[in-house]
Parts: C-alpha cells; sequence; structure tokens
C-alpha cells in the first residue's frame, strides 16, 4: 500500500498565497506612491516659498542698490559744486591779496608824499586844501586796505568751512562706493550665480509608480 503524500499547500491555497502576496505588495507600493507624492509636493511648496523670498529679497536689494546709486550722485554732484566754489573762493582770496598789496603800495606813496609835504619850512607849512586831500586820500586808503584784509579773512574762512566739507563728502563717497560694490558686486554677483547654478539643477525629484501589469489582482 502507497502511503498517501502530504504536500503543504494545494493548487487552490496556492493560488489564494500568491494572491494574498500580491495584493499586500500592491498595497504597500501604492502607499509608497502617496507617501513620494506627498514628499514631492512638500518639497516643492518649500522650493516655491524658497524662490519668492529669494526673489522679494532679490528686489528689494536691486531697489536699496538704486537708493544707493542716487544717494551716490547726489553726493558726487555736490562735491562737484564744492570743488568748483573752493576755486572760486581761492581765486578771489588771490585777488584780494594782490589789490591789498596793490593798495600798500598806493598807501606808500601817499604816506610819502603826506611826509614830504609836512616837512615843508615855516610859513610853507601850510594845510591847504592839496594837503587835506593828501591826508584823507591816506585815510581812504587806511580804511580801504583794512575793508579788504577784513573780507581777505572772511574769504579765508569760508574756504576752510568748504574743505571740511569736501573732506566729509569724499568720505561718504568713499563709504558709499564701499556700499555699492559689497551689494552688487559681492552680494548680487553671489546671488546671480547661486540662481544660474540652481537653473541647472532640478529641486524635485518625482518618481511615479506604476502598478506592474503582470500582476494578477484581486
Amino acid at each position: 500500500m502507497i502511503e498517501k503524500w502530504k504536500g503543504v499547500s494545494v493548487p487552490e491555497s496556492w493560488a489564494r498565497y500568491t494572491q494574498e502576496n500580491i495584493r499586500r505588495s500592491l498595497n504597500q507600493i501604492g502607499q509608497s506612491d502617496e507617501l513620494l507624492n506627498a514628499s514631492n509636493q512638500l518639497v516643492a511648496t518649500i522650493y516655491n516659498d524658497i524662490w519668492s523670498q529669494w526673489n522679494h529679497v532679490n528686489i528689494s536689494l536691486e531697489n536699496r542698490l538704486q537708493e544707493e546709486q542716487l544717494a551716490k550722485n547726489k553726493i558726487q554732484a555736490h562735491l562737484e559744486k564744492i570743488l568748483q566754489e573752493i576755486s572760486d573762493v581761492e581765486q578771489t582770496i588771490e585777488y584780494l591779496k594782490k589789490t591789498i598789496a596793490d593798495q600798500e603800495v598806493f598807501l606808500q606813496v601817499a604816506q610819502t608824499r603826506l611826509e614830504t609835504r609836512s616837512r615843508r619850512p615855516n610859513i610853507e607849512a601850510c594845510r591847504d586844501s592839496a594837503m587835506h586831500r593828501l591826508i584823507q586820500e591816506v585815510d581812504d586808503l587806511h580804511a580801504a586796505i583794512d575793508e579788504l584784509h577784513s573780507k581777505l579773512c572772511q574769504e579765508e574762512n569760508a574756504v576752510q568751512l568748504l574743505l571740511r566739507t569736501k573732506s566729509i563728502l569724499e568720505q561718504d563717497l568713499i563709504i558709499k562706493n564701499n556700499s555699492l560694490f559689497i551689494d552688487s558686486e559681492k552680494v548680487m554677483s553671489i546671488r546671480r550665480k547661486f540662481m544660474m547654478d540652481a537653473s541647472e539643477k532640478s529641486f524635485v525629484t518625482s518618481i511615479p509608480f506604476s502598478q506592474p501589469h503582470d500582476l494578477i489582482t484581486v
């Protein structure tokens, strides 16, 4: 008598077992696909938020650059006016010095004439109209020279103030140029390079899972 062979499964149970494995694997694939899609959506949202903020910062930086450039242009224009004013005042100072020197020559001549005339002997030492005119001329020249010296002092003080203003503007211009260099050549150039590099890369990777066609579905 042949002993009956005992198998671990029969075709029906094997088919059910296989179908159950396929069903579980399909469920797992579906769950993985959902998780991946959710992850992709999250990454895409973060990516969009980052680029939105990036663009806002770029706009702010560009606006700031325009403001800095405008401020620099105003300082430069004002500095040029100051330089022209310094040149004009220095020319005035030179003119005043020359005028004072000329008037002092005239004064020396007038004083010499007055002194010479006042040495006339005895009755000839007359305070006539000519003598009065010489005295008045000397007084007028003294007054004119004093006024010129006062004006010269004012102009010299003015040029010193202008030179201090020039120094302040030049220092401010250096600061503005440095700020423009940092924002334009350092900050913006780095950001532009990053944008170029980023455009060549994909920050969102999508791997869709499709149901295998050769699997037996339940």
